[in-house]
């Protein structure tokens, strides 16, 4: 199936292939200024489950950029957050090594970021501009015919193609984070454009206690870090839930690598997993139950990349946002919240410069994407 866009119009209808926090922020943004957007998303709707998701921190720049779509944005997030006095680190033998102050980030999940922009979508003032499609995920992008190709996952079980052709005033913005498929396509079509994807050492998996489980000697306000394990609170229902992010980095010993990504919930693996929390995070590893380690070996695990591109623009019909432009670490803090950034950069290029708002955002965004890169390198 073919649909095409026949706006004939000045007016540009921006196509944003992503609907992740980045992909919505974009969307509510342009329609602030009275701009029709596009919203293509692979799964069949935004929800916020702790479980599918991982703690974040959400700072000024991020929270400036909800505010900016409305303030009472960045009120949810606050309010459905817990302020991060500070970052404690300890050492191997469970000694603090270092703290680093904080008060004035706001943690909170990627989830529930998600749900609060995809929830704003919705109301009258934006959803006359914003049409959101689900279940497409995008194949593959034809730079020279200006298409998109998705597939389409139907009601009945089945799939089809669908081939968005964005016409005259089409444009295009990929927000379909580190692994992106528009990326992807771009490296492959365009010569002038170039790409380096370093893969995180790291993959990470999810522990949860149950909501409103206490833990004797943490501080709610205050994120750990034990010697690769980050211990942290999200909201569950309205409750503050202990996290505990464990990864396994590639150049762990093999026993160990091969247990926290092993899908065995056998006795062994859970007795093991909670005699290595016992080692590295004594603090948290009593919050935890067998039965919530059994879970772990359920769940998804975590890795992305550090993505590294040559510009950010295929001239002023494609940009790459967020993870699709520049990954990250997650330790640098600054995977949504410079992803928010980049989104409300492009609003403000789309106002100054409506014809080549893509090469102003490029020229506006490009030194601060390079020094971000220099900067979250080190700690892979």
């Amino acid at each position: 199936m073919k649909m095409t866009d026949n706006k004939h119009d000045d007016d540009p209808h921006y196509h944003i292939v992503g609907g992740g926090p980045v992909g919505y922020a974009t969307a509510l943004l342009l329609a602030k200024d009275g701009i029709h957007s596009t919203v293509y998303e692979s799964r069949a709707s935004v929800v916020d489950v702790p479980e599918e998701s991982y703690p974040i921190g959400v700072n000024a720049r991020g929270l400036h950029t909800l505010g900016l779509i409305d303030p009472s944005l960045a009120a949810s997030c606050r309010d459905t957050g817990k302020i991060i006095n500070a970052w404690e680190i300890y050492g191997g033998g469970g000694s603090k090594v270092a703290d680093l102050p904080s008060g004035v980030v706001y943690g909170t999940s990627r989830a529930r970021v998600n749900l609060i922009l995809a929830e704003a979508a919705l109301r009258p003032e934006f959803a006359s501009l914003i049409t959101v499609v689900n279940n497409y995920r995008l194949r593959s992008v034809r730079l020279a015919a200006r298409e998109l190709v998705f597939e389409e996952r139907l009601s009945g079980g089945g799939k089809r193609e669908v081939v968005v052709a964005t016409g005259p005033n089409g444009r295009v913005v990929a927000a379909d984070g580190c692994n992106s498929a528009v990326r992807r396509a771009v490296d492959e079509q365009d010569e002038g454009f170039s790409c380096t994807v370093t893969p995180w050492k790291n993959e990470f998996r999810v522990i949860f206690a149950p909501p409103g489980a206490s833990a004797p000697g943490l501080d709610k306000t205050v994120h750990y870090i034990f010697a690769g394990f980050y211990a942290a609170t999200v909201d569950m229902g309205g409750q503050q839930t202990w996290t505990c992010v464990v990864g396994a980095r590639d150049g762990a010993p093999r026993a160990e690598r091969e247990l926290l990504l092993s899908e065995d919930p056998s006795d062994a693996n859970v007795t093991a997993l909670r005699k290595l929390l016992e080692t590295r995070s004594p603090l948290v590893a009593p919050i935890f139950g067998d039965d919530e380690l059994r879970r772990f070996f359920g769940r998804r695990t975590f890795r992305g990349a550090m993505v590294q591109c040559s510009r950010a623009n295929v001239g002023e019909w494609l940009v790459l946002l967020g993870d699709a432009a520049h990954s990250v670490l997650p330790p640098t803090g600054e995977g949504i919240n410079s992803g928010l950034e980049d989104a409300a950069i492009l609003a403000a290029s789309v106002r100054g410069a409506p014809t080549a708002p893509f090469s102003e955002y490029e020229a506006a965004r490009g030194a601060d994407v390079a020094g971000l890169l220099s900067y979250a390198s080190y700690p892979n």
